[in-house]
């Protein structure tokens, strides 16, 4: 069931269209990162989704998932602002007060009753990793800290919806695995989660769903394996156990599909555009010649690789 819906969005700032007509909707429960150059509107989209800009054309809807009524976002906004919470890039917290008087404040924004709030703010600081930092202040936390203590002031009203903007920025391998498994653990709670990101090796592993920002619209929306199968399907690398007939494979791979060969020794690495085709051309090499070929390995290209192709195009 689609809990968000983005229906013919635009956006302007002054004479410069930064989304157009924008048409896509994300379901409750998935994980949906938002993927774009700098400048794509990655922000831009989240700031429409959370409410804190409206659009120039068309409208974005929430889905209750209790009801199944669409409401339309800008026309109920103070009302749906409950069922999100927002982590922006840059910290939102408060760096001279404690993690606990943090997560206090931000609850109390949302008026949720003192005791309510209390109970809210101690199962976070349990779920976070944060119980023993709780009367530390904000400032002294590591950055991956602070970055737990961003994510659970954006918890606190227990939303439907949590939205990130770049998660893991600015934080080593070690942190940002810490803040996908996070992230994962708050997905398990039944959360939808929106995150914008250029972290593209950890998007690839975390989101059910990717929508590709291009050109101003939405150019590719679905799970990694469909974008992958649908514009790079035919690009990947072929890796060939060569032996003693290293020199006569090397000489055939000029005259094929490829785009680079990188000599291994040992073995080769063709990369190509048509692996179909690479792959083909290979063996009817190889049986013309009747050379053995003992070990082939293919691997289609990783969504980075995809998103660097859609980018040229």
């Amino acid at each position: 069931m689609k809990i968000i819906e983005f229906n013919g969005v635009s956006k302007e700032f002054g004479t410069h269209l930064v989304l157009d007509r924008i048409d896509f909707a994300i379901e409750e429960g998935d994980i949906c990162g938002i993927i774009g150059g700098s400048g794509s509107g990655k922000s831009t989209l989240l700031s429409l989704l959370v409410g804190f800009l409206a659009p120039e054309e068309g409208a974005v809807y929430f889905h209750s998932p209790a009801t199944g009524k669409k409401y339309h976002l800008h026309s109920h906004l103070s009302a749906l602002r409950a069922k999100v919470g927002f982590t922006p890039q840059h910290s939102s917290f408060y760096p001279k007060l404690t993690v606990w008087e943090n997560i206090l404040h931000f609850g109390r924004m949302y008026k949720i009753k003192e005791k309510v709030l209390r109970a809210n703010a101690r199962s976070l600081l349990e779920f976070t990793g944060l119980h023993k930092y709780r009367n530390v202040l904000a400032e002294s936390l590591s950055g991956g800290m602070q970055k737990r203590l961003d994510i659970s002031c954006s918890l606190v009203h227990k939303p439907k919806i949590l939205v990130l903007d770049e998660p893991t920025v600015d934080l080593d391998p070690l942190l940002r695995r810490d803040i996908i498994e996070l992230i994962r653990a708050v997905n398990r709670q039944g959360v939808t989660i929106v995150v914008a990101s250029h972290d593209l090796d950890n998007m690839e592993d975390l989101c059910h769903k990717i929508a590709i920002l291009h050109h101003k619209k939405i150019f590719a929306y679905g799970s990694v394996e469909e974008i992958k199968r649908k514009f790079g399907h035919k690009h990947g690398i072929l890796r060939l156990q060569t032996g003693k007939y290293h020199d006569k494979l090397l000489a055939s791979a000029h005259n094929l599909p490829v785009s680079s060969i990188v000599d291994k020794g040992d073995h080769l690495e063709l990369e190509t555009h048509n692996l179909p085709a690479l792959m083909d051309g290979m063996v009817r090499f190889a049986a013309r010649e009747k050379l053995p070929l003992t070990h082939i390995e293919m691997s289609t290209p990783k969504l980075r690789g995809v998103f660097e192709r859609i980018g040229k195009e």
